[in-house]
């Protein structure tokens, strides 16, 4: 571990040594933000990305237990309240987008 850590501030500093004679030391942002509120909205929209296909997985899951229920009460009552428990993620991610929105307005 102590040896990689060495490598890299050994390659860190070469790559520095390098950019300074070649002129001034700059970094690109990789964000491409500005502004807290642009990183928030970035940040939400990943989230609201990779929520909708959480959602679908679990839907089906919910499904799966349905079916497999058998009858019995307990089983269905599991697969119904994972329905509502994804349900109720899925409408908190949807209301940060709206509450992000509105204190953009607000400022």
């Amino acid at each position: 571990m102590t040896k990689r850590i060495i490598l890299f501030l050994a390659l860190a500093a070469i790559a520095i040594a390098s950019t300074q004679q070649a002129g001034a030391l700059t970094f690109e942002n990789p964000l491409k933000v500005n502004t807290i509120g642009g990183l928030l909205d970035r940040v939400i929209n990943f989230l609201i990305a990779i929520s909708v296909p959480i959602l679908t997985a679990v839907v089906l899951y919910a499904a799966f237990v349905l079916l497999t229920s058998e009858g019995k009460p307990e089983k269905f009552n599991q697969a119904m309240m994972i329905i509502v428990y994804a349900a109720i993620g899925f409408g908190i991610v949807l209301i940060s987008k709206g509450i992000a929105l509105v204190i953009a307005q607000i400022l």
